[in-house]
């Protein structure tokens, strides 16, 4: 399944702020992403986050833990080839 720009930016924000916690909220990476992004965007795009996370699971990049609860699945090597785009 391929991943867009925004997958990407909400998998950076997703590792950022996972680094000193083992789960994030999903309200709260919807808030920073839609911030960073901007709300008229997301909203003409009509960027839902629960599509977003769906197409990242699938792409087996994060993992769904309980009740609207997100971490990163793969190791260190990995997220910092986030960055470099490949």
């Amino acid at each position: 399944m391929k991943i867009n720009k925004i997958d990407l930016e909400a998998l950076k924000i997703i590792r950022d702020n996972t680094e000193k916690q083992e789960y994030m909220d999903l309200s709260i990476l919807e808030r920073i992403l839609f911030e960073k992004i901007g709300f008229e965007y997301a909203l003409q795009q009509n960027i839902r986050i629960i599509e977003i996370t769906r197409r990242l699971s699938k792409s087996g990049l994060i993992e769904k833990k309980g009740l609207g609860n997100i971490t990163i699945k793969k190791g260190k090597k990995f997220l910092n080839q986030i960055d470099m785009g490949t």
